[in-house]
């Protein structure tokens, strides 16, 4: 079963249909790190699991493009992949949740070995949800997309579903 088509299709929707309230959302004018983990569901099967993602970003409060925002992140997989970005997110709010898309420009690398230049160039991009649970803390489920638009046939084609948490400060 590939779940990679549907899930990103629906992540970009959502994207896309969030970007435009994120003008209008009370959002923190504080910056904030966010750390996740959670599967890679995009290649189909069993073993995905064992390409968890480790991603680390961090949030900037300053507004640049209207109500987009910087986000600075990295990501390792438990096989040794790992991925540097640059990206731009939006913040609106449906009632307490808050909800963030999000999309980046980054260096990957699949694992350990030899540097592979054909695979260097992917884009992420995903969408997280958050719910309060201190005046600086929030806990969310998110889910991006990383590839490379079919520039090379080295793409990551990863779909991560994952557990997050973001400490504004």
């Amino acid at each position: 079963m590939r779940l990679r088509f549907p899930l990103y299709r629906l992540a970009a929707a959502l994207m896309l249909l969030g970007l435009p309230f994120a003008a209008a959302a009370q959002v923190s004018d504080r910056p904030a790190a966010l750390l996740s983990y959670g599967p890679d569901l995009g290649q189909g099967g069993g073993s995905e699991w064992r390409k968890a993602q480790l991603t680390g970003e961090i949030r900037s409060a300053t507004q640049i493009l209207g109500p987009l925002r910087p986000l600075y992140s990295f990501s390792v997989s438990r096989d040794g992949g790992f991925m540097g970005g640059v990206g731009l997110f939006g913040v609106f709010g449906l009632g307490a949740v808050e909800v963030t898309p999000h999309f980046s420009l980054g260096l990957w690398q699949d694992g350990p070995g030899s540097f592979d230049a054909d695979e260097l160039i992917q884009f992420r991009s995903g969408i997280d949800f958050f719910v309060p649970v201190t005046a600086n803390m929030r806990i969310g489920l998110g889910y991006f997309h990383v590839s490379n638009a079919g520039i090379t046939s080295r793409s990551a084609n990863q779909d991560v579903i994952r557990l997050a948490v973001l400490w504004t400060y």
